[in-house]
């Protein structure tokens, strides 16, 4: 019996490494005020196989659909973004603007497998709806590039370019579908697909002969209007204020039909990731509440995936991993001893210390191998005489040396150790 190609197990060590990732993005998450949401997994299938859609060839190709025992449609959410605006309008949420929210979860896409790229994946999101302007834009995307410098992922660029309005949309497919018409014939096969439908998606194609059509093609930023213009020459302005650095790409586009006005991609420059080096990526999509639902309501938001940022955690961050650690090991000689370290193991994890001791009461010197892989700061030593004297011989792992410790002096010591000092503003 296998695993389903294009997916994995997490366990073990991995499984220790995603659960501190993920904490840390909730408790960022939790450091900006976003609110969590969570979507079902499966969704009608017309929620993301809309009529006269032009999106991406993931939704429109890649997805897992089957009918449910009654005979529905369903689908296998190939992204998170719908979801939330079905929730949104169907719970009323949009009579409480404007919301920050946050979202986790897997999502499914039938892609060819890579390396970092699975079928079944994990990605992390952030959404503000109901606020249209120019600030809100570069909060989001400031948001987006210190997500990757608080986790010491620092060899990353960041994107940006304009879509303009609808109008200004609509207007450049129509230039690129009179300029590319000139050459489809000598384009791939999927270029020729996209010329009517989405043409946008041509400018994402890789093929070497094509790129030479396409580096000419007409730029999407000289086609925007004066308003939209002006919008993001405000976003660049917030950003260069905050001191976000980042590239203006006029080849930049994200092929995504409820996209609009800015658009953001962060890249990982290391080259750990190979050609597929996209971290994260999003924008504004006032478009998709007024496909879906009719309302005018604005949104911006971006996602990535967990599967690549602890690549490139690994690549440019790995101590990052290697400070979870327990605080403190216990070694036992005796069945007495492990029942007093027992009661003293449920008091410290009541105040938020994390301990461990071998429950199978093996040789001294195994005791000690097995708590080698825990990395705890101290190791603390119960036998006969610490029972009498109510005390526990303590060992600081880091210098070598040890002394001998009542249950209250050890929380004092290791909250002592948890103190995190705050960063003062100016500082570095």
């Amino acid at each position: 019996m296998k695993k389903v190609t294009g997916t994995y197990d997490v366990f073990g060590k991995q499984g220790s490494e995603l659960r501190k990732l993920e904490d840390d993005l909730f408790y960022i998450a939790n450091l900006y005020n976003y609110e969590y949401i969570k979507t079902p997994i499966i969704e009608e299938s017309s929620l993301y196989h809309r009529q006269n859609s032009n999106t991406v060839d993931a939704v429109n190709k890649h997805t897992y659909d089957f009918k449910d025992l009654s005979g529905k449609d369903i689908t296998l959410r190939p992204e998170v973004n719908s979801g939330i605006v079905r929730a949104v309008i169907e719970n009323n949420l949009y009579t409480k603007l404007p919301l920050k929210l946050y979202y986790y979860g897997d999502v499914f896409r039938y892609d060819k497998p890579q390396k970092d790229r699975y079928r079944e994946f994990t990605q992390f999101g952030f959404e503000i709806v109901g606020i249209d302007n120019a600030i809100t834009d570069a909060e989001m995307l400031s948001f987006a590039y210190n997500i990757y410098k608080r986790l010491g992922i620092n060899d990353i660029t960041m994107r940006l370019n304009s879509l303009g309005d609808l109008n200004d949309i609509n207007n450049y497919r129509i230039k690129l579908i009179d300029y590319f018409s000139k050459y489809i014939n000598e384009m791939c096969d999927d270029c020729k697909k996209r010329l009517i439908n989405n043409p946008l998606r041509i400018l994402n194609c890789n093929n070497s002969f094509d790129r030479n059509i396409i580096d000419n093609a007409p730029k999407l930023l000289g086609f925007i209007s004066k308003d939209s213009r002006e919008r993001f020459e405000k976003v660049l302005s917030y950003l260069q204020d905050n001191n976000i650095p980042f590239v203006v790409d006029k080849d930049f586009i994200r092929g995504i039909d409820y996209q609009n006005d800015t658009i953001f991609e962060i890249v990982n420059e290391d080259g750990s990731l190979c050609t597929q080096n996209n971290l994260c990526g999003g924008g504004r999509y006032d478009n998709l509440y007024q496909y879906l639902s009719g309302k005018k309501i604005p949104a911006i938001g971006f996602d990535f995936g967990l599967e690549r940022m602890i690549s490139s955690i690994y690549s440019q961050n790995k101590s990052y991993f290697s400070n979870d650690c327990i605080d403190i090991f216990f070694v036992c000689f005796t069945e007495e001893d492990m029942n007093y370290c027992y009661k003293i193991c449920a008091i410290l994890r009541e105040n938020n210390i994390r301990v461990e001791y071998d429950l199978i009461n093996r040789s001294y010197k195994t005791q000690l191998k097995y708590g080698d892989k825990y990395n705890s700061k101290y190791t603390c030593f119960i036998g006969e005489n610490e029972r009498k004297n109510n005390v526990i011989n303590v060992r600081d792992n880091t210098n070598n040396t040890s002394q001998l410790l009542d249950i209250s002096d050890i929380i004092n010591m290791i909250n002592e150790d948890k103190k995190v000092k705050v960063k003062k503003y100016g500082t570095k």
